[in-house]
């Protein structure tokens, strides 16, 4: 009787756990939003920290922001950072394992473009893992990133902290279908111009 108690509370304070995470996890603020250069799906989730917006990103099929390239820093920068009229500070998916390791894309893609502030990163709280845009209201016209340490919702000049989304679409059955056409073509033709030039001959 005794160990069922145990379990009986353990199996609660589970229950519990997962109730009050899900209650923190971010919900989305605005999206889905269509970056015409790429085809991906954006969307803005309300102020929290960084962990529980990127549990709410991969619960929409994405991750945190992987910032590729100039277009879709100043894209995701211009869309989100004053949303709604309020100057926000915007969570990328660009992060450290490790104090003062190297910084890596949650998504799994490879680093490659960076666009850190003159002085950035500084990691000058000794936990600051975590790249995050200048906001507006510091610099309006920056679109640069500054690391952060996760546990914060608002940035020093008050403006709050959101994460930005970043959903891959899948490709569809009919893209799939084309594209497994158009390879078998090339494959035919290919053959079919071989076998013409060995008759020629």
């Amino acid at each position: 009787m005794h160990r069922q108690n145990i379990r009986t509370f353990l199996e609660t304070a589970v229950a519990t756990l997962l109730v009050t995470a899900n209650a923190r996890a971010a919900s989305i603020l605005s999206g889905p939003v269509i970056n015409p250069s790429n085809g991906h799906n954006y969307y803005l989730l309300t102020s929290d920290f960084w962990e529980p917006s990127e549990a709410t990103a991969t619960s929409l099929g994405g991750h945190l922001v992987t910032i590729n390239d100039q277009l879709e820093n100043d894209w995701v920068w211009d869309t989100f950072s004053l949303f709604g009229g309020t100057s926000r500070t915007l969570w990328t998916g660009y992060h450290r394992l490790v104090d003062n390791g190297p910084f890596v894309w949650v998504s799994g893609e490879t680093p490659g473009f960076e666009n850190w502030q003159a002085g950035e990163p500084n990691n000058f709280r000794g936990n600051e893992n975590y790249a995050a845009f200048v906001p507006p209201g510091q610099d309006p016209t920056s679109k640069k990133w500054f690391d952060m340490f996760p546990e914060t919702t608002y940035f020093f000049d008050n403006s709050p902290i959101h994460g930005v989304v970043e959903v891959v679409p899948e490709p569809s059955t009919v893209a799939l279908c084309l594209s497994a056409i158009v390879a078998a073509t090339y494959v035919v033709r290919r053959k079919l111009a071989l076998a013409f030039s060995q008759f020629r001959e």
